[in-house]
């Protein structure tokens, strides 16, 4: 099983989401997605998803809440665990520098059935919606 640290970022109640290049090599291409990556042998999950962040976003991010695991079943059989983390980078938005992908930006929920996003995430932000957002 691989493992992954994936980040639910807040911009002012919004969710920021990537846009994945549109390379054929890589999952789900030109699909709008979270932030986050493959844990490193040894690294600590939290560390992981830090680390990306900052790769990915050029932005460095104080506070960071893990909120819970997800296990997807790729389409070869291979399975990964998710690990889910929560972040506010209200502050930080706009001193951003994309490092990977096409697009970063930020969404209100209601705007979500409208992106081309993998169905594992759609589903992660909908579980999201109904635990964090309606509580």
């Amino acid at each position: 099983m691989q493992d992954v640290a994936k980040v639910i970022l807040l911009e002012r109640g919004n969710l920021v989401l990537q846009l994945r290049d549109n390379k054929p090599s890589i999952e789900f291409p030109g699909m709008w997605s979270l932030f986050g990556g493959m844990i490193e042998k040894n690294e600590d999950p939290k560390e992981a998803i830090l680390r990306e962040i900052e790769e990915e976003l050029c932005i460095k991010v104080e506070e960071i809440s893990f909120l819970w695991d997800f296990t997807f079943n790729r389409k070869d059989g291979v399975k990964i665990l998710h690990k889910i983390y929560e972040a506010d980078i209200s502050s930080l938005w706009g001193k951003h520098r994309l490092m990977e992908g096409q697009a970063a930006d930020s969404f209100h929920f209601d705007q979500l059935k409208f992106l081309r996003a993998p169905p594992f995430i759609q589903e992660l932000l909908a579980r999201y919606q109904r635990e964090k957002i309606l509580e």
